[in-house]
């Protein structure tokens, strides 16, 4: 059984095979119908044939040598053909629609993780970049974009939730993009972007090359009260113990007469009033809750 040959081009339409056609089998040919039965399945391969080839170009599946000089496959990135770019400057001054790769902390946060950069150049002077931070492992981290205007680019704004933020899971695992809030010291330059958000509010490390992440494990997480005076005296990041206000448990209770007769007899009498229970409740103070898993994106 011969398979078709796939030509790669763009067929404007498909033929439709009519109840009158005759059901010819063979190499297919439009003009002159023969194989009739197989003109329609020639056409679709031969289009499909040619959007293989579109997608790998736009892939970069393409010699990186018919490109612009300097630009070399990348082995982090096998599906792409990029450039290698050294500093901000470089990025800023890309003019063609290209992709370009960012060695770690050679470009300002949040991109000084490095990762692929996908530049697009548009009509009157506009351009759009989307930076994929991945990890030193090739890991999707997150992604950012910027606009260029007037022939000025805005900052990078993430697309989907900040780094820094705080997300909380309804899973018991961390994926590879999160970090678990569980207080462990991360190192500055490793985690440059975090740290660029976070600082030191939760703890400074060892004063140097580390800083800490807020440990959410067991804690219950309340709104800073900024001012409003609904929890005053506490700063951003501040920790509280349990606490209950101050209250009192009793009951009531009426007053009560009644006499007795024989030896030492008489009438008692016991007055009514307020009296103090004994201690009750469990290990803390608490609403009702439920557990997730906090973790952050860095």
């Amino acid at each position: 059984m011969a398979d078709l040959i796939e030509t790669g081009e763009w067929v404007a339409g498909i033929y439709q095979i009519e109840t009158t056609d005759p059901v010819l089998g063979g190499p297919p040919d439009l003009l002159t119908k023969a194989g009739v039965a197989n003109i329609s399945a020639q056409q679709l391969a031969d289009r499909t044939a040619w959007l293989k080839a579109q997608v790998e170009d736009l892939a970069g599946g393409f010699d990186a040598s018919n490109l612009e000089t300097g630009i070399v496959p990348d082995a982090r990135f096998p599906h792409f053909a990029v450039m290698a770019i050294a500093n901000d400057a470089a990025l800023d001054a890309l003019s063609v629609t290209i992709h370009v790769v960012a060695a770690p902390s050679v470009l300002s946060p949040p991109l000084a993780i490095g990762g692929l950069i996908r530049h697009s150049e548009f009509s009157d002077g506009i351009a759009v970049q989307v930076a994929d931070r991945r990890s030193s492992a090739g890991v999707f981290l997150s992604r950012y974009m910027r606009h260029r205007l007037g022939g000025t680019w805005g900052a990078f704004a993430p697309v989907g939730p900040r780094v820094g933020s705080t997300i909380s899971l309804s899973r018991g695992t961390v994926p590879t993009s999160l970090l678990k809030l569980n207080g462990a010291l991360l190192n500055r330059v490793s985690y440059a972007d975090l740290f660029e958000e976070i600082g030191t509010t939760w703890g400074a490390g060892d004063g140097s090359t580390t800083f800490a992440l807020p440990d959410l494990r067991g804690e219950f997480v309340r709104g800073w009260d900024a001012g409003r005076g609904a929890d005053l005296g506490r700063v951003f990041g501040g920790w509280q113990p349990q606490d209950i206000q101050p209250h009192a448990h009793s009951y009531e209770r009426g007053a009560v007469s009644y006499g007795t007769t024989g030896v030492g007899s008489g009438t008692y009498n016991h007055t009514g009033g307020t009296y103090m229970t004994g201690v009750q409740g469990g290990t803390e103070t608490r609403p009702r809750n439920i557990t997730q898993l906090f973790c952050t994106l860095y």
